[in-house]
């Protein structure tokens, strides 16, 4: 699924994968915080937390550039899961984000070889 989006905020962690068969493997891992802008809101401001993990994590310097531009996000996995204080949540795991050109087209793809990958 496409989703067109505005990044409001990011933050990146490297994290340690601990179960299955590449437990102890480290990963990186970019949690983007983005504004749904995409036709069906209507007007509505929804936003989400987007999980980009492995070769579809961004550098700093990446997510940095996208901060309140209109992008296209890949959205691979959309689960729902209940928090301790009893509210649903969805979360989102992403693929590649597009820059959107002027004329609302997808672009150019954010994700370079960046040499500060993890």
């Amino acid at each position: 699924m496409l989703l067109r989006a505005r990044p409001l905020s990011f933050n990146n962690q490297t994290i340690t994968i601990g179960k299955g068969p590449n437990a102890g493997q480290t990963l990186k891992k970019t949690r983007l915080h983005v504004q749904d802008i995409g036709e069906e809101v209507a007007g509505e401001l929804l936003s989400y937390w987007l999980d980009l993990l492995g070769e579809y994590a961004l550098t700093d310097t990446e997510a940095g550039a996208i901060l309140r531009q209109d992008v296209t996000v890949e959205v691979r996995l959309v689960r729902a899961s209940s928090g301790t204080n009893g509210k649903a949540y969805l979360n989102l795991s992403g693929g590649y984000v597009y820059r959107n050109s002027a004329q609302g087209e997808m672009d150019v793809m954010v994700q370079g070889t960046g040499s500060d990958r993890a």
